[in-house]
């Protein structure tokens, strides 16, 4: 969820509109691959979250 959270965040920081950034969000949080690989122990999905927190760092 906190991937999601910042991908919300960098997408209104970039201008996209409203239901691109819902439907950007939602095929991230609903996509099963990256969902099973999340719950089988896995550190990808705070990998990506911290590469996300970079992200936002470098845009400001």
């Amino acid at each position: 969820l906190l991937s999601g959270w910042f991908l919300v965040y960098i997408l209104r920081l970039r201008g996209v509109p409203e239901n691109i950034c819902f439907y950007s969000v939602a095929s991230w949080l609903c996509n099963p691959f990256t969902f099973t690989i999340g719950t089988r122990g896995n550190c990808e999905p705070l990998v990506c979250a911290m590469v996300l927190w970079i992200i936002i760092c470098l845009m400001h």
